[in-house]
């Protein structure tokens, strides 16, 4: 689920409309129809709020974006050692052409 879609969950929960859960969350009815519409990043403290406003069935680390984060960097590190086990692959195949073409040439 992206940030946006969070948003939208959190409207529906406080009444279906922006004006409605803009004024149980205690922000401005233009600053939730920008974090709807991806027009601004939320902020932490508006996080909280619709955290609170909610009563924690939407999270602050789903509204942040953390999860997808913290996948997005586990992604990136199995890349890493993928590409790092591959060079080693590498290394290890010339390493042995190397020992076998000395051999051969004795």
């Amino acid at each position: 689920m992206s940030e946006n879609q969070h948003i939208k969950k959190a409207i529906l929960l406080l009444g279906g409309s922006i004006k409605e859960a803009a004024a149980v969350i205690g922000i401005s009815r233009d600053a939730l129809s920008n974090l709807l519409h991806n027009k601004t990043k939320i902020r932490r403290s508006n996080a909280e709020k619709i955290e609170a406003a909610t009563s924690g069935k939407v999270k602050v680390s789903e509204l942040m974006g953390l999860k997808q984060r913290q996948e997005t960097t586990i992604e990136q590190n199995l890349i890493r050692q993928a590409t790092e086990a591959r060079k080693e692959r590498r290394k290890n195949i010339r390493v042995n052409y190397r020992i076998n073409s000395a051999i051969q040439n004795l």
